[in-house]
């Protein structure tokens, strides 16, 4: 039943009519709300109410066979759910989404779940341009974690490189079994063995370069996926060089062991390099710039594994420098939904980099019909935010992360260190201290804690203001005008240039024994405080074995750190509340632990 056949009825109503008109119209602005949704592809300025979801939702459902009134199933999967309650849960999808064949090929049974799941890769696609990678031109969500998924683009990426070869080898078979004309016979069959014997090395594409990240789902989706990892080590760097020679070191890619592993094993017999932007410091995003210059250089295919980068708009400029970049390659960058959007665990997204038909081909290769769940949980979610609760939550997190940092310094570490000197604490007849390990940009950092200051984090946690320090509406057009604002000076070129991890940053535990730093590991771990790890400096002592390889220091990212450290991140969603409880219960385990 429409709208207009509601005001046929309006004589069962008494006394005022117009009652009726006016929930008619009220009706009415909700389905331009809808029809606007579907016809724009981006998401709502503000977002839905839980019933105006709940009833798009209910519409949407109506459409998959399943629902259908007059529905006769006769097949081995009719969406036919036992529990009432998991249907309810489930919104009453039960088809999942794609065919056998291909992930986003429309499902025959389920035009309501086709629909949604074509909708959602607009929505993700625009919020991925909002937080500030406006190259992204196509994406996908697929229900995996984020290390399946990036087995998934191995697979596809090896199988799309060999397809050109089968199909040489088809045509040179063709025209050998044609006998009309010798001479272009000859010609193009010269021609085409020529191209086969290069295209024949893509079947010899068996190793994947990565770039050492110390975490072991994406060690074992290169194993899942069938190919050897070579790993690439990191090294260490002075991050801030105003500061004194005696800083602490960040670790960061190694460009120069990089290209001397592409030469050794040789590009012909390289599928690709792995490399991350959202990691543990003191471990900083690898510097995806000039790796993608490499691998165009070389002509070998780069993936980015983004699994939580979406919320720092540093990484995202980066990302957009690359695909934008013709010295670069960039061949598609992975995601994960939970990480960044705040929905339960089981998705990820694959975003385009120079070639749009690869994210196609991911979808072609994917096994089987998929579960709808985890894009439902991200259509919800991504609904309810809206455009400018999205851009909100960006925000947030930003201001925190500074606020954090900050936090960390002034009421846990200076406190900490002047207890220490006050007591002169000695461990082996060296004094202890705890000191933060530089890997974000103070300066920044220091230039937005003003405004945190004079405009209490209370109303940007509470969402009573919306993005009160951007006269734009999105952070992309802030980062423009920021660059814009910019002398373009060597100086500021190079500052640019730095790469800084603004999620994740760390603690160095200096002159502290092993037993003391995961004594304090663990205390925070049983007072409910989860997230923070103690991780132990290289050693012989400290050797794993992952799949075959050995490691030194393993969740270091590196052999050789020089101490124990304890890293925490600011995350997405994050609050206010949170950092204040934990500086407080850190600096309480810092001296019960610590100062006996």
């Amino acid at each position: 039943m429409n709208t207009d056949d509601l005001l046929e009825f309006k004589n069962l109503l008494t006394n005022n009519t117009n009652h009726l008109e006016q929930a008619v119209q009220a009706l009415k602005t909700q389905q331009k709300l809808f029809k606007t949704l579907f016809s724009q592809r981006k998401l709502p300025k503000k977002g839905f109410s839980d019933q105006q979801i709940e009833n798009l939702l209910s519409q949407l459902s109506s459409l998959d066979s399943n629902n259908h009134t007059s529905h006769i199933g006769i097949g081995e999967r009719e969406g036919r759910i036992y529990s009432p309650l998991v249907a309810k849960r489930h919104f009453y999808f039960c088809h999942g989404i794609g065919r056998s064949g291909e992930l986003i090929s429309n499902q025959p049974k389920a035009a309501g779940s086709s629909l949604i799941l074509q909708l959602l890769n607009y929505l993700v696609e625009h919020s991925l341009q909002l937080a500030g990678c406006t190259s992204v031109k196509k994406v996908i969500v697929v229900p995996m974690c984020t290390g399946m998924t990036i087995a998934l683009c191995l697979r596809t990426l090896y199988h799309s490189l060999n397809h050109t070869t089968n199909n040489l080898n088809l045509e040179k078979n063709n025209l050998q079994s044609t006998n009309n004309n010798t001479n272009l016979l000859n010609n193009n069959t010269n021609l085409i063995e020529n191209n086969t014997n290069l295209n024949t090395n893509n079947q010899n594409k068996k190793y994947v370069l990565f770039c050492r990240i110390d975490q072991l789902s994406v060690l074992k989706s290169i194993q899942v996926a069938g190919f050897i990892p070579i790993i690439v080590e990191n090294q260490l760097i002075q991050q801030q060089t105003n500061q004194t020679t005696n800083q602490l070191n960040c670790i960061t890619t190694n460009l120069t062991d990089l290209e001397q592993k592409i030469q050794k094993y040789g590009p012909e017999n390289i599928l690709c390099v792995l490399s991350t932007t959202s990691c543990f410091a003191p471990r900083l995003p690898d510097n995806i710039y000039q790796i993608s210059k490499l691998c165009k250089q070389y002509n070998i295919d780069h993936i980015i594994n983004n699994a939580y980068g979406i919320q720092d708009p540093h990484i995202m400029k980066l990302l957009n420098k690359s695909i934008n970049s013709n010295l670069c390659k960039v061949t598609c960058f992975i995601q994960s939904t939970d990480k960044n959007f705040m929905v339960p665990i089981g998705g990820a997204i694959i975003a385009n980099g120079q070639d749009l038909n690869f994210i196609e081909k991911v979808s072609k290769m994917y096994a089987g019909r998929a579960n709808m769940s985890p894009l439902l949980d991200l259509f919800i979610t991504l609904l309810s935010m809206g455009e400018e609760g999205w851009l909100n939550v960006l925000e947030r997190r930003n201001l925190l992360f500074n606020y954090f940092v900050k936090k960390i310094q002034v009421e846990v570490i200076e406190k900490f260190n002047n207890l220490v000197q006050e007591n002169n604490v000695l461990q082996n007849d060296d004094k202890i201290s705890i000191e933060l390990i530089p890997s974000m940009n103070l300066e920044s950092l220091n230039n937005n804690l003003n405004i945190i200051e004079n405009d209490t984090i209370d109303n940007i946690v509470n969402n009573n203001t919306l993005l009160n320090h951007n006269n734009n509406n999105t952070l992309q057009n802030n980062t423009l005008q920021n660059n814009n604002n910019k002398k373009n000076t060597k100086k500021n070129k190079e500052k640019n240039n730095k790469i800084y991890n603004n999620i994740s940053f760390a603690i160095a535990l200096k002159n502290i024994s092993k037993d003391k730093a995961l004594l304090l590991g663990s205390k925070l771990f049983y007072k409910s405080c989860t997230g923070p790890r103690i991780v132990l400096k290289g050693s012989n002592e400290n050797k794993k074995n992952i799949l075959g390889i050995e490691f030194n220091g393993y969740g270091s990212h590196i052999d050789n750190y020089n101490y124990h450290y304890l890293h925490m991140a600011c995350s997405i969603g994050i609050s206010k509340e949170e950092i204040d409880l934990f500086c407080e219960m850190l600096l309480k385990l810092l001296k019960e632990v610590l100062l006996k």
